[in-house]
């Protein structure tokens, strides 16, 4: 297990973890390649990858150690990059860890509490559109977890409810009843109540709205 700093020439760093360093650097040059967007990632295309220095330590005895380890390095560094004054290219405040990888209930509770109110370096500062943008920029390139997904399909308000649903639990109802008894067909009822003869069919079928 591996944390590891990325210094560029204008001193400025990107801190990590990982379980192969030597792995882990072939990936964010092959994402630099490709163009992917953070400011990482742009700093490795504007200085060149052979003007990167990079300093490794390892010996931590686990993943927790190793994500503490990482949290404060960050801290220490000043790298969250939406910190007043950055000196780094970290989206976050790091513990993250990797994909797949789940972090002991304690850690957590021991992560919270440490970003807590006047605990966090933002605690009633401002940001700035830039570093509202680096936020924005963090989120959109991280990779949720299939665990995460289905947490976040869970959360999702269902039936009428959600905020476009057209209909109540009441005409679905009556909807399934019509066909069931016969003499309404998707067509008849999609026209009936306002909505494609597609979510008629799957409502009847009970892909939607679903008991």
């Amino acid at each position: 297990m591996y944390l590891y700093i990325a210094t560029f020439p204008n001193d400025k760093k990107y801190i990590g973890i990982t379980n192969n360093f030597k792995a882990r650097k072939r990936k964010h040059r092959f994402l630099a390649k490709r163009g992917n967007v953070g400011y990482f990632y742009n700093a490795i295309r504007k200085y060149g990858w052979g003007n990167i220095k990079w300093n490794v330590s390892d010996g931590y005895n686990s993943w927790d150690d190793l994500c503490s380890a990482e949290i404060t390095e960050i801290e220490m560094y000043n790298t969250h990059c939406y910190n007043f004054d950055s000196n780094g290219y970290n989206m976050t405040k790091g513990g993250d860890g990797t994909i797949g990888f789940t972090h002991s209930k304690k850690y957590k509770e021991r992560l919270s509490k440490k970003w807590i109110g006047k605990n966090n370096p933002n605690y009633g500062k401002k940001l700035s559109t830039k570093q509202k943008l680096c936020m924005k920029k963090g989120r959109e390139n991280r990779v949720l977890s299939q665990k995460e997904i289905d947490k976040q399909k869970a959360n999702i308000p269902k039936g009428e409810k959600h905020h476009s649903a057209k209909l109540t639990q009441q005409k679905v109802n009556n909807i399934r009843k019509k066909y069931k008894n016969g003499g309404y067909t998707y067509r008849k009822l999609a026209q009936e109540y306002g909505v494609s003869e597609t979510t008629v069919s799957r409502i009847v079928r009970g892909i939607l709205w679903a008991n």
